[in-house]
């Protein structure tokens, strides 16, 4: 009982540091994310600014800026919602109402025609193929 309580203590340690660690990995992620928007705000600004001033240059730049936002912004919408949809819809479904797996690979098993020839199992329902069909030679048998 102590070595079970000790490794689940040992465990829960583990988890704690972990959490604490992913919390300043995503922290430090947030900054790097907070300057890269910074930068990105103060070139768009100073686009804008040769932009009003008649820089052709930049204002074709500040037009496809903006249709690139405006794409992004359609796209995280449509993500969102889909990630929503997502999990509403499995959290709906009864347990018993999950999608089965379905069998990916079939047994190497083979099976022995008549003719001699061996076949394997295919498709979905892993059955084995057809054997080639078999001519009849009673011309021959006496």
């Amino acid at each position: 009982m102590v070595k079970i309580k000790a490794g689940y203590e040992g465990a829960k340690e583990e988890m704690e540091n972990f959490k604490e660690e992913r919390k300043e990995e995503l922290e430090v992620r947030r900054e790097e994310l907070k300057e890269k928007h910074d930068d990105y705000k103060e070139i768009k600004d100073e686009l804008r600014e040769s932009a009003e001033d008649g820089d052709e240059e930049a204002q074709a730049e500040l037009k496809a800026l903006k249709e690139k936002e405006r794409v992004r912004t359609i796209i995280n919408k449509n993500a969102e919602q889909k990630r929503i949809e997502n999990r509403q819809g499995t959290q709906n479904l009864p347990q018993d109402r999950h999608p089965k797996p379905v069998a990916r690979f079939c047994t190497e098993e083979a099976k022995v025609c008549a003719d001699g020839s061996i076949v394997g199992r295919v498709g979905p329902e892993c059955r084995f193929e057809k054997c080639p069909e078999v001519e009849d030679d009673d011309e021959d048998v006496e």
